[in-house]
């Protein structure tokens, strides 16, 4: 087995708008992710998903792309890497 190295910040940032949309989205007339009714797209070019995907982060199901478990894993690392906690 190959080892992958980690995903860019860039693409952790696109995985944690996918989380950010309830963890799924369609893909569009044009390939792009939207979500949601009013069909908005998540921003990221076709091929920054094709990694995201083959690393494993998210996979398709039901004629939508859906985030996996190891993403939520990734996605939570990423948030918590964000969050400073105040002190007084």
């Amino acid at each position: 087995m190959i080892a992958l190295r980690p995903l860019p910040t860039a693409y952790l940032a696109m995985l944690v708008n996918l989380h950010e949309s309830c963890g799924s989205a369609e893909l569009d007339i044009h390939n792009r992710l939207v979500v949601g009714p009013t069909r908005h797209p998540i921003p990221g070019d076709t091929g920054a998903w094709i990694r995201i995907i083959s690393h494993g982060f998210v996979a398709g199901e039901g004629g939508k792309m859906i985030i996996t478990e190891l993403g939520r894993a990734a996605v939570e690392k990423e948030l918590a890497g964000r969050v400073k906690e105040a002190r007084f």
